[in-house]
């Protein structure tokens, strides 16, 4: 919970909506939607919730619903700001700062390890050594680089034939599609190769990633138990490999 009362944003997109609940005593709250710090929008958080006045025991009348106009639906990254109006401190939990509206051209390429480090200094310890990328594909959106996949070398102690799978998707750009032709370009590499096999793992809980592997052919070899401290704590961390079909 962030702020003096409770809210949460269900869904971003042509419509941003969601509930936010008044302190004691004050009407409904005015939800504020601020996009590229000019496009200004906002609603009454006034509409009928019965599930968040049973969780919480408020008034029903606490959900919004915003509709954005179609001029911003461009396929873009665009700066976002949700808050209400009189609590200028508060910002809804979770909701995210920047947001892709419509349906981006997401264009996937090979790249080389200069490329990757241009496009994501983050990547800059994995370019040396016997781990150094064999392959790499970038996905790219607007001009810049909104993705990328990555097939590390064999490491001392591991099988010849097995590499290390890395992928990323900048969170305002995933569920658009970067992450799945990403996975489509390495894998489709993988079976050029022959007998590879590829490995990645999963920090859980996940929303969804393992379960995003498994459907491209990963298998779940192992969970390990708190494997991975975080902010939250200890987190488990399941292990996936996928291995290229005989014959390709």
């Amino acid at each position: 919970m962030s702020g003096t009362f409770p809210g949460h944003i269900d869904a971003v997109g042509p419509v941003v909506s969601g509930w936010v609940a008044a302190p004691a005593g004050e009407g409904p709250l005015t939800v504020c939607c601020v996009l590229d710090d000019t496009l200004w929008l906002s609603a009454r958080a006034d509409l009928p919730r019965p599930d968040v006045a049973e969780a919480l025991g408020c008034g029903e009348l606490c959900g919004f619903s915003i509709a954005l106009p179609p001029v911003v639906m461009d396929g873009r990254e665009h700066a976002l700001l949700l808050g209400v109006l009189g609590h200028e401190t508060y910002r809804f939990p979770g909701a995210p700062t920047s947001v892709v509206l419509g349906r981006p051209d997401i264009s996937v390429y090979p790249a080389d390890g200069q490329a990757l480090l241009a496009a994501c200094p983050d990547a800059a310890g994995l370019q040396d050594g016997p781990g150094a990328p064999l392959a790499v594909f970038l996905a790219q959106a607007c001009g810049s680089t909104v993705g990328y996949a990555l097939c590390l070398g064999p490491e001392d102690g591991s099988p010849g034939g097995c590499c290390r799978f890395l992928l990323d998707v900048r969170p305002p750009w995933r569920g658009h599609g970067a992450g799945s032709r990403l996975a489509e370009q390495m894998l489709a590499w993988a079976r050029s190769r022959g007998g590879l096999t590829l490995r990645t793992s999963v920090a859980l809980p996940d929303g969804g990633v393992v379960g995003f592997f498994e459907r491209r052919g990963f298998r779940v070899e192992a969970v390990r138990q708190h494997a991975l401290e975080s902010a939250d704590g200890p987190r488990d961390v399941a292990d996936l490999a996928w291995t290229a079909p005989a014959g390709g």
